[in-house]
């Protein structure tokens, strides 16, 4: 559902291209933008804002936003990506004659 296009390019040959893609494609392209597009919603804090979701117009376009949002997928994103060695949670620095601690 992306196009890449030059920024520099954005206007008439932009719409020059878009106008020459089949109607079936650039259907497709919509309708999968409108699958994602919850993805891309930066919402406010959703635990700090007392919203009537029935009545929010946001909430009509993504209805699981408190699912489906940017700063989840983002989330998502660095869970997979977590660091995953013994050395962690250790800190590492020079040597001194004081007490040590460690976060085991």
């Amino acid at each position: 559902f992306v196009i890449k296009w030059p920024m520099a390019q954005v206007g008439d040959e932009l719409l020059d291209y878009l106008a020459s893609l089949p109607d079936n494609l650039v259907q497709e392209l919509m309708e999968s933008g409108r699958q994602h597009r919850c993805w891309y919603v930066y919402p406010p804090l959703l635990h700090e804002v007392d919203v009537d979701i029935r009545m929010d117009d946001l909430y009509k376009i993504c209805p699981n936003l408190r699912e489906e949002n940017a700063y989840t997928g983002i989330m998502r994103l660095l869970e997979r990506k977590q660091r995953a060695s013994w050395t962690m949670r250790r800190l590492f620095a020079p040597a001194w004659d004081g007490p040590v601690h460690t976060w085991d």
